[in-house]
C-alpha cells in the first residue's frame, strides 16, 4: 500500500490517497478489488468536511461524507457521517431480492450523527447519537451517553442507556500519580471487561492486561516504543517491532503472528528546511 498526502500552503491536509491494489472490499455481498481510497478535506466556517471515495474494479463503489462542526472555542460540537452506495452493476440486491440498477447511481444508505455538549473545563459532558440505516426496519434511532469526571478533571464514568434493568457503563481508576490503572466496562453486549495498566520506573506503560490477554511493551533509551508482545490472544500471539530514523520518525513496522514470517510496513518521509 502506498499513501500520498497533499497539504495546503498553511499546512492543512488537502487530500490523502491510499493505493491498495491488492485489497478486497465487498459490495452487495460480492468481492471487488479495492484499487484506491481517496480522502478530500475542506475547511470552511468552523467546519471540516471530509469526503472519502472508495474505488473498486476501477469504478467508485461507495463514498462517505464526514462533516465536523466546531464552536468558537474550537470544540467539536457535531460529527456527521453519510454513506452512499454506488452501483457498479445493472442489478442490486436489496431487502432479499435482486432489483434493476443503473451503473453510477448513488443511494444514501447510512447516517450517523454525534452531537456534543461540554463541561466548564471543556471536557465532553453529554453525547447524543443519532443513527439511521436504509436497510433497517426501525428507521431512525437515538440515545444519549453521559460522562462524569473527578475533582482532578479525569474521566471516571461513561454511562449508556441500559438494557432492561442492566446499567451499561464504563469506569476508570487512577493511582496517586494520576496514572490510569484500571477500566471496568460492560458496554460490549453487557459482558464485563476489565483492563489494567502497569508502569515502569520511568512512568512508561510496561504492560496492559485485558482479560486473559497481556501486552508487554519495550522502549529504547529515547523512550521510543520498539516492541509490543501480546500473549493469551485467542487467535495467535503477536510480536510487533518498530524502527525509527534519526528524527525519531517511524520507518518500519514488523508484525509476526506465532513465529510466522513478519508482515512489514515501510514508511518514507520528505523533509523540508524552514
Amino acid at each position: 500500500m502506498v499513501k500520498t498526502t497533499k497539504f495546503s500552503l498553511d499546512g492543512q491536509v488537502v487530500s490523502e490517497i491510499e493505493a491498495c491494489k491488492d485489497s478486497i472490499c465487498c459490495h452487495y455481498n460480492k468481492p471487488f478489488k479495492l484499487y484506491d481510497v481517496k480522502r478530500e478535506f475542506r475547511y470552511k466556517d468552523q467546519r471540516l468536511i471530509l469526503r472519502v471515495f472508495w474505488s473498486c474494479d476501477s469504478l467508485p463503489c461507495y463514498k462517505d461524507f464526514h462533516e465536523y462542526k466546531f464552536d468558537n472555542k474550537k470544540r467539536l460540537i457535531e460529527k456527521r457521517e453519510l454513506t452512499y452506495n454506488f452501483e457498479t452493476k445493472d442489478k442490486k440486491y436489496e431487502k432479499g431480492q435482486w432489483l434493476s440498477a443503473k451503473i453510477g447511481d448513488s443511494t444514501l444508505t447510512e447516517k450517523n450523527i454525534h452531537q456534543y455538549t461540554y463541561t466548564e473545563f471543556d471536557s465532553v459532558k453529554e453525547e447524543k447519537i443519532i443513527v439511521w440505516s436504509k436497510h433497517s426496519d426501525r428507521g431512525e434511532n437515538s440515545w444519549t451517553v453521559n460522562y462524569k469526571y473527578d475533582k482532578n478533571k479525569r474521566l471516571v464514568e461513561e454511562i449508556h442507556p441500559g438494557i432492561g434493568p442492566m446499567k451499561l457503563k464504563a469506569t476508570w481508576d487512577y493511582d496517586n500519580k494520576g496514572r490510569l490503572i484500571k477500566m471496568n466496562s460492560n458496554l460490549m453486549h453487557g459482558d464485563n471487561e476489565v483492563m489494567e495498566w502497569f508502569y515502569d520506573d520511568r512512568d512508561r506503560v510496561s504492560s496492559v492486561k485485558d482479560g486473559v490477554m497481556t501486552t508487554n511493551y519495550q522502549y529504547d533509551n529515547n523512550d521510543n516504543l520498539i516492541q509490543a508482545s501480546t500473549i493469551g490472544n485467542r487467535y495467535k500471539d503477536t510480536v510487533t517491532k518498530y524502527y525509527y530514523n534519526e528524527f525519531k520518525d517511524l520507518i518500519r513496522e514488523e508484525v509476526s503472528y506465532a513465529n510466522e514470517p513478519p508482515y512489514v510496513k515501510v514508511f518514507e518521509y520528505s523533509y523540508h528546511q524552514e
